[in-house]
């Protein structure tokens, strides 16, 4: 595979892969928090507290956890390299 190649490549897998983080992120905010203001006086179950954490700077809101971004950056990268796979079979 010459250097043309593999730049195509990548491009044609990072940009559905961004596409795919961002409407994965979006998605999943809009699906499990569709009130941020809630959780200021109520507790969150656990679900809620592996995907998110409540800093104080945003107002004790909920703002994506660490472990929710890595989590969304892998799947977008592997949805993406398996729809370029079967789209353009390399």
């Amino acid at each position: 595979m010459n250097k043309t190649n593999k730049i195509i490549l990548i491009s044609l897998i990072s940009i559905p892969g961004i596409i795919i983080i961002y409407v994965l992120a979006f998605l999943l905010e809009s699906l499990i928090i569709p009130d941020e203001c809630y959780y200021e006086t109520h507790n969150s179950n656990w679900f809620i507290d592996l995907f998110y954490d409540f800093p104080s700077w945003n107002g004790c809101h909920p703002y994506p956890s660490n472990f929710q971004l890595i989590l969304i950056f892998i799947s977008g990268i592997y949805i993406s390299y398996f729809f370029c796979k079967k789209v353009f079979k390399f």
